[in-house]
């Protein structure tokens, strides 16, 4: 208890220091400075921490420079939102910035939002109906079958490649997808690129205090110890099909197991570039979530994948981590 009281107190210093030093700079760099804000079709965006106003494009022009071989988008962008009206426009904004030369789709799904969600998707589908490709649900399947999001998701996905974004997360590198297509594209022995973000917490801008710090090359047994890939980074080939785990609907961090599957048969590589955002708030679907309720998924997690391995090698590590979560509760 006290070592754990000591990582803490610790930990909260280094927070507080960090805000410190971002806001000391900001006051020094950017006194007319507003963190994200859209005005006559301009969006400010972070770039290698510099905050520059960046034109909204139309359809025509976002599509004008991709390639005419590709019949079908070669990125499929997953997107789930749910009572994110405050935070879905910054989402949308970094798919549309996107410069590339293949085509690319943006799946959002709407889970019943009960506030002005669907309003601000609905007026960015409007826009761009060939890339903004929305389902709004009448009824929440989150609180009655929470397996059935993915499998709507996946069903409808026609790139050969996903990139991932939470409704409240945001990409602010426009050629994000880019590289990582050009880097999958190029090296076959690797399934999953991903990139550093920053922690977006109620509006203050801290580099990622979340995730272990791991090598540029990872591999499975590396990724099994826990995940290190936060989603709206992650790009991965659609290997969806190829193998669909007994106990995969009973997971409800889908994305962590979906990246060991991946990593099965290919690498990971990581760009040491910050290109998104991962966004904490009382909202959040995790965030909300008890410490102890936190853990006890984990736990359950773990234990269904477990389950659909043979490997005992596999079925060690799992439950290490198992052991570890519990004595963490």
């Amino acid at each position: 208890m006290y070592k754990r009281e000591c990582f803490d107190d610790c930990r909260v210093k280094r927070l507080f220091l960090s805000s410190f030093r971002f806001q000391q700079q900001k006051d020094e760099n950017y006194s007319s400075y507003k963190m994200r804000e859209i005005i006559d079709g301009k969006y400010i965006v972070s770039l290698k921490k510099r905050y520059k106003a960046v034109d909204l494009k139309n359809e025509e022009e976002i599509t004008k420079n991709w390639d005419s071989k590709y019949g079908e988008p070669l990125v499929s962008i997953m997107c789930l939102a749910y009572n994110h009206e405050k935070y879905i426009e910054d989402a949308l904004v970094g798919f549309l910035i996107q410069k590339t030369n293949f085509p690319f789709e943006v799946l959002i799904h709407d889970d019943a939002s009960v506030d002005k969600t669907v309003d601000v998707i609905k007026k960015y589908e409007k826009r761009y109906p060939n890339i903004i490709k929305p389902i709004y649900q009448k009824k929440n399947l989150w609180s009655r079958d929470k397996e059935l999001i993915g499998e709507i998701q996946y069903k409808r996905m026609k790139g050969k490649y996903i990139a991932y974004c939470e409704g409240d997360d945001y990409w602010i590198d426009e050629h994000k997808i880019q590289k990582q297509v050009d880097f999958l594209n190029e090296h076959d022995e690797y399934n999953i690129v991903f990139h550093d973000v920053y922690i977006d917490n109620k509006d203050c801008i801290f580099s990622d205090y979340i995730t272990r710090k791991v090598p540029n090359i990872t591999g499975f047994f590396d990724l099994l110890k826990g995940n290190y890939i936060h989603t709206c980074s992650a790009l991965i080939r659609n290997n969806q099909k190829k193998r669909s785990p007994k106990n995969f609907r009973k997971v409800l961090r889908r994305d962590y197991y979906t990246y060991l599957l991946n990593s099965e048969n290919g690498l990971l590589y990581k760009i040491d570039e910050v290109m998104g955002v991962y966004r904490v708030h009382d909202g959040g679907t995790m965030n909300s979530m008890a410490k102890r309720d936190k853990i006890k998924g984990e736990i359950k997690d773990r234990y269904f994948i477990m389950k659909d391995y043979k490997s005992y090698y596999v079925k060690y590590h799992l439950l290490k981590k198992i052991f570890f979560l519990l004595v963490r509760m």
